[in-house]
């Protein structure tokens, strides 16, 4: 699948994530996940999951909504220092960098995303 970060409207990366008046109306990081994808692959919302790249995985739950297209998952960044399961950045690769910010994509790549069973 591929994966697509996203800001949501409380924070931007991770400014803002000690205002408790903004904390309390985004307190965890969710995967927006289309509901074909959630139903091809028997998930609900609210289910924990992991988000698996060659890099590494991260683990959050599940969002499902039609604010992203079939075959994508979005996720958004900023809440790693806050919650080492949510970090974009295990994902990533570092040896894969633009050739005009030397940054690794943490916005674009391909992922797995699989159910953990409770």
């Amino acid at each position: 699948m591929g994966i697509s970060g996203a800001r949501t409207r409380c924070f931007t990366h991770s400014q803002f994530k000690y205002v408790p008046s903004l904390v309390n109306r985004d307190r965890e990081c969710v995967i927006d996940i289309h509901p074909s994808d959630a139903h091809a692959k028997m998930i609900s919302d609210g289910d924990s999951i992991k988000v698996e790249t060659p890099r590494g995985c991260i683990y959050m739950k599940a969002r499902i909504s039609d604010v992203v297209h079939q075959g994508s998952i979005r996720i958004a960044w900023g809440w790693g220092e806050f919650n080492p399961d949510y970090n974009l950045n295990n994902l990533t690769d570092d040896d894969r960098r633009s050739d005009i910010t030397a940054t690794p994509s943490n916005r674009s790549f391909m992922c797995n995303i699989s159910k953990i069973s409770e």
